[in-house]
Formats: structure tokens, sequence, C-alpha cells
């Protein structure tokens, strides 16, 4: 499975097409909240593969994952700005909603090329959609996925790493982008 933090990868390279239209923290939390699904049914005993649901599907892409992450948001926000002592609001921009919609869909999209159980069509449907997987073979797609995630995650940090001169200003731009001072 592509690792949570992965899925930042997207709403990274999006934020970079829409600079100052979009909020990149906001579109961050867009991508990864789904896995809090994966936790929260876990806790209610509901093990891998099939703890996956609602928010791992097209339908919870567009309604219950934005809603998500507008709830989760000002924590989300409070917590860099805390632990990170960054300087910025919450405030969304132009094309955060569409393109936090896009973050998600592009989640469930990758999950659904390397994953087991892919649920896309709940809550009308908990019956696996498994005809994206690479190969054909979850474990294959997995190692793959996982390999191009992580080397993409990797490209970008040391993007920023170059681009940025300090750690703080590093810590900015890769997780606010929006930052002040």
């Amino acid at each position: 499975m592509v690792l949570t933090p992965f899925h930042y990868s997207i709403p990274w390279i999006l934020n970079q097409s829409f600079r100052r239209k979009s909020n990149l923290p906001f579109l961050g939390l867009t991508a990864m909240v789904q896995d809090f699904e994966v936790i929260f049914l876990y806790f209610l005993g509901i093990e891998w593969p099939n703890n996956r649901f609602i928010l791992h599907s097209l339908f919870g892409a567009i309604t219950v994952d934005l809603l998500l992450a507008f709830t989760l948001a000002p924590l989300w926000f409070f917590s860099i700005r805390k632990l990170f002592k960054l300087k910025f609001h919450f405030k969304l921009r132009k094309f955060d909603i569409p393109l936090g919609i896009l973050c998600s869909i592009f989640h469930i999209f990758i999950d659904a090329l390397h994953h087991r159980y892919n649920p896309i069509f709940a809550p009308f449907s908990s019956k696996s959609f498994n005809g994206l997987i690479i190969f054909g073979d979850w474990i294959k797609a997995t190692f793959i996925m996982q390999f191009i995630f992580s080397m993409l995650f990797l490209m970008i940090v040391i993007y920023e790493i170059r681009r940025n001169r300090s750690i703080k200003e590093f810590v900015k731009s890769f997780l606010s982008a929006r930052a002040l001072n």
C-alpha cells in the first residue's frame, strides 16, 4: 500500500500548478483523510484488507472526505502552526474545493491500482472493484506503487530542500506554501 504521507505528492503537484489559487495544507488533508477510516475500522475490529469503506469510495470522495477535511482543517492548521512555529491561517481559496475533491479521487484511484479490497462504489455496494489492479496481482502492484510514490515523494523533498536555504524555509514551503514569516 502507498503509505499515507506519500499521498501528499499529488496535492503538492496540484499546488505547483495552482500556486496562488490553492491551499496546500488543505489539499494535503483531503488527500490523506481517507486513511483515518482504516484506523477507525481497525479499532472497531474490522481488520485488513476489509478495513476500507465510504471514505475510500467515489461517493465518499465528493462528500464525506471533503466534510471530514473541513472538520479537521482547523486542528491540522493549528498543529502545523504550533509544531513548526509558522504563521498562517486556514483560508480556503478559489480552487480548493474542486482540487480537494480531485485529491480525494486521486487517493482512491491510487489505492485501486494496488489494494486487495477496493469498495469504490460504497455505500451502494460493498463489493470490491479490482479491475484496475496492476498486472492483476495486488502484491506486485503494491511494490510498484510504493516504489513510484516513495521516489516521487523523495524527489519533491530533494527539490524543496535544494530550493530553500534553511530547515524552517523547507518546512514552510513543503507543508504550507502559504506561510508568512
